[in-house]
């Protein structure tokens, strides 16, 4: 696909992590780790178990560190073909579009047939978004069961919560965790491409024309719904923390509102002067949301409770994309990067640089991959996706 052609089909996935490109190029080869500097130590219990962190899409790890200081490459996996998605981590793995590798050495462990989402890994079960919506154990990829979605186009993040899979595709779905038993299905056609947030007893999702609508998690049935103004390409999907929902509620002007969970009602508005793209990563004290402006990539934090600006910052040539943030630091990249892509590591408080670090963009040809689609931190370190099929674990200098 042309850069041009690429860079518009950026805009209105962004915000979707779909791996619907990966089966466009078909390559021999064989994924596999390509470069090897050092092992890793990961605790046994960290958890980064589904696309955007957890079930509320915060994008918010609060029990990692990540590196402070200086860094550098441990290993980094290569597939054959471009991708969307970002890497799940779960009990030593990562889950990568079909792979899993070995987190701590890089190494491939398995492999599971065809997928090309990130898979959500909760009680013991990896639950994948492919053709259908499945349950696999995670270390074999053994099918538990299978529940079947009808004219699926799209493979976003399944998300788990309270016993029950949430699903999108035409309409919201509500699968028992366990069995695979439909529970409900919410009863409009919304043709659904962002995965849902869920808090306490209500789904939260947006729809392409950027719609708003809270669902019981009991009955299926609407709660509410809301229309912000909307903008270009598909609305990014919501996150929900500090008994709010935060949502891009205006993409040109960066806009971004946060609803009363109960009915619906705006708490806040704020207007940041910049394009954004891509949904929020949420801490219990900022909201940071990354786009572009005038000069370039751009980032900014606002204040969780009332959307007074903390502080902003204007990073490299290219719109940044993608922000995830662990306990003391924000984590951002770009859309696209003239060469190496970088990796930013900013200060939650000031918004000082803690590092920068680039992780190698990918030729296929009459094109080049050079977008970083994922990063997910746990314990003290850094694993980042690019749109070349690679994943990167960043750790600390030895």
């Amino acid at each position: 696909m042309p850069s041009s052609s690429r860079r518009t089909f950026l805009l209105t996935t962004a915000s979707v992590g779909i791996g619907s490109l990966a089966g466009c190029f078909s390559q021999s080869c064989s994924p596999d780790r390509t470069q090897h500097d050092s092992d890793i130590s990961l605790s046994d219990d960290v958890q980064w178990p589904t696309q955007y962190y957890d079930a509320a899409n915060t994008s918010y790890n609060p029990s990692a560190n990540g590196p402070t200081g200086d860094v550098q490459l441990a290993w980094r996996y290569t597939t054959c073909n471009p991708t969307e998605v970002s890497a799940a981590i779960s009990n030593g793995d990562a889950y990568f579009e079909n792979q899993v590798i070995n987190a701590q050495t890089g190494e491939s462990t398995n492999e599971w047939g065809d997928t090309n989402s990130t898979p959500t890994l909760a009680n013991g079960t990896a639950y994948v978004h492919s053709s259908n919506l499945e349950a696999r154990d995670p270390t074999t990829g053994e099918i538990q069961w299978t529940y079947s979605i009808a004219n699926t186009s799209n493979t976003t993040s399944p998300t788990v919560h309270d016993g029950t899979v949430y699903v999108v595709e035409n309409s919201l779905f509500a699968v028992n965790s366990e069995t695979g038993e439909e529970r409900w299905t919410f009863g409009r056609p919304l043709d659904l491409q962002t995965p849902p947030a869920v808090r306490d007893q209500t789904v939260f999702l947006t729809t392409p024309d950027w719609m708003l609508y809270a669902v019981d998690t009991e009955t299926g049935e609407e709660r509410w719904n809301i229309q912000p103004e909307g903008g270009n390409g598909l609305a990014p999907p919501p996150a929900v923390a500090n008994d709010l929902v935060y949502i891009i509620a205006e993409w040109e002007t960066g806009t971004i509102q946060a609803v009363n969970p109960s009915d619906g009602s705006v708490a806040w508005t704020a207007t940041t002067g910049m394009q954004i793209a891509n949904k929020p990563a949420v801490t219990e004290a900022s909201v940071f949301a990354v786009g572009n402006n005038d000069e370039g990539g751009a980032i900014v934090a606002l204040n969780a409770e009332t959307g007074e600006r903390q502080w902003a910052r204007t990073l490299g040539d290219e719109s940044l994309v993608t922000v995830t943030a662990s306990n003391e630091t924000v984590y951002a990249g770009p859309e696209f990067a003239n060469e190496d892509i970088p990796v930013y590591a900013l200060d939650h408080v000031t918004g000082e640089n803690r590092w920068q670090f680039e992780v190698r963009s990918r030729d296929f040809g009459d094109y080049s991959e050079s977008t970083l689609t994922g990063i997910t931190v746990v314990d003290d370190y850094v694993f980042a996706v690019t749109s070349g099929g690679e994943v990167h674990a960043i750790m600390g200098q030895s």
